[in-house]
């Protein structure tokens, strides 16, 4: 129960990460809606967790010897910043498009409010386990 606590926890520190990161680049987008020739980024991240998610098993690898090899772990994980360089919407060659932005900060947040949800029951229930879950 606790490995599935500590993955399912690690999984969603990664999405919050990762949402952390895309509310940046957004700030940013929002903040350069009048500078001539800027660009607009984004990230990406979503394709790494469900690739992630897809790994069902733990790894059965554990350190037994101190002459042993380290396991490394898993892949790290790195929210992908990309520009977006095909568009341009107004003469000055800026590609921001206010609507669209605010579209996506909310939709950001939503998914950022998602994974802290998660994370929060996730830690109540270790809570409940530590702290009242051996009964009597």
């Amino acid at each position: 129960m606790f490995e599935q606590i500590r993955e399912g926890s690690a999984f969603m520190r990664q999405a919050l990460q990762g949402y952390s990161v895309r509310q940046q680049a957004l700030s940013l987008n929002l903040s350069n809606t009048d500078t001539p020739n800027y660009k607009r980024m984004d990230v990406g991240f979503e394709e790494q967790l469900r690739a992630k998610a897809k790994l069902t098993e733990p790894s059965p690898m554990t350190l037994t010897d101190v002459r042993h090899m380290p396991f490394a772990g898993p892949a790290a994980f790195s929210p992908a910043v990309s520009i977006d360089r095909s568009t341009t919407l107004r003469r000055d060659g800026n590609n921001i498009d206010i609507d669209q932005e605010m579209s996506k900060v909310s939709q950001n947040e939503i998914g950022y409010n998602a994974a802290t949800q998660f994370l929060s029951g996730r830690f109540a229930m270790l809570k409940y386990v530590i702290a009242d879950g051996g009964g009597s």
